[in-house]
């Protein structure tokens, strides 16, 4: 029962916070310098993807270069040598845009962009409006945090909350499904309680 009822409060924010993506989304990219012109609307979608300069350098594959004039040309006609596809990673997956061919993990999943957007699903719209941390102090808690907490002990009900949430952010996120999930839930929340 009170499982259900964690489960309807997360779907419940995440959906809240989802629907606000798309707001959020064309806001930050129009922030960006210089401002794309045309601006970024949040409710037509039309002239963007590849046909708007600003998403598409973000959606363009690591594998071409579109600051090159040629490669923009060729990836709106559809040309063969240009292909986007769903196996080509979009710039916007690594940090600063940069990919590296001898280490194809190496900022994966650190861009800015994918950074906010999770930050804004997964903790909060406000948080996701934060300064973004350099590489060096991203894994790091803030000061404030690891004050606040520094020499308390963590309970049993910290840890089965904390597996709880990523068990249920893993199934809905990426669908993958624990083959005990319900018993496992039955356990993590008799755990909270």
């Amino acid at each position: 029962m009170h499982s259900i009822q964690l489960n309807r409060g997360a779907d419940s924010a995440r959906g809240d916070n989802a629907a606000s993506l798309k707001l959020a989304v064309a806001s930050w990219l129009n922030e960006k310098q210089p401002t794309p012109n045309p601006a970024i609307s949040s409710q037509d979608k039309s002239g963007c993807g590849f046909y708007h300069d600003a998403t598409a350098e973000l959606i363009c594959p690591v594998d071409f270069n579109w600051a090159d004039k040629r490669t923009q040309d060729e990836i709106r006609n559809y040309d063969h040598n240009f292909q986007v596809t769903a196996h080509s990673w979009p710039t916007f997956m690594y940090q600063d845009g940069r990919y590296d061919r001898e280490d194809p993990t190496r900022g994966l999943f650190k861009g800015a962009l994918l950074v906010r957007t999770f930050k804004h699903i997964f903790t909060s719209p406000s948080s996701a409006s934060e300064t973004q941390p350099n590489e060096e102090t991203f894994h790091q808690e803030p000061l404030y945090k690891r004050s606040r907490t520094s020499g308390e002990r963590r309970t049993r009900h910290d840890d089965g909350f904390r597996k709880f949430k990523l068990r249920h952010e893993r199934e809905t996120v990426f669908g993958i499904e624990n083959r005990n999930a319900k018993s496992n839930n039955k356990n993590v929340s008799k755990t909270l309680l």
